[in-house]
């Protein structure tokens, strides 16, 4: 007679116990300023490349740049004099410093112009 195999039943598999649920690293509001100031700096994908320096979570950095005001240099260059009204930090400083310069290089051209048809008169 063939002998049959018996079945043997697997002893119920445990779950690998859950992590503990521990506080993540605190950081200094200095340490927060520095952070931003440099996610600030870097402009588009700043938050990824300060979270990825500084050793943060991205989601923090985030975080921390909306509370500290948003945007970048680079946006706040876009958004001129509108910005200093609303917080009057450096980089809306800058913004409304390089809208002014724009201005001021069209005028420069058209005068620039105008002395070109002035002269070809003469």
């Amino acid at each position: 007679m063939a002998a049959k195999k018996k079945a043997t039943k697997k002893a119920p598999t445990q779950k690998a116990p859950a992590k503990a649920k521990g506080k993540g690293k605190r950081y200094t509001d200095e340490q927060k300023a520095e952070i931003v100031a440099f996610a600030k700096a870097q402009g588009r994908g700043g938050q990824t490349a300060a979270a990825k320096k500084f050793g943060a979570s991205p989601l923090s950095v985030g975080q921390w740049v909306k509370k500290a005001g948003g945007g970048s240099a680079k946006k706040a260059a876009k958004t001129g004099s509108r910005a200093v009204s609303k917080g009057g930090s450096i980089y809306a400083r800058i913004g409304a410093l390089a809208k002014e310069i724009e201005g001021m290089e069209g005028a420069l051209a058209s005068k620039k112009a105008e002395l070109k048809k002035i002269n070809a008169q003469l």
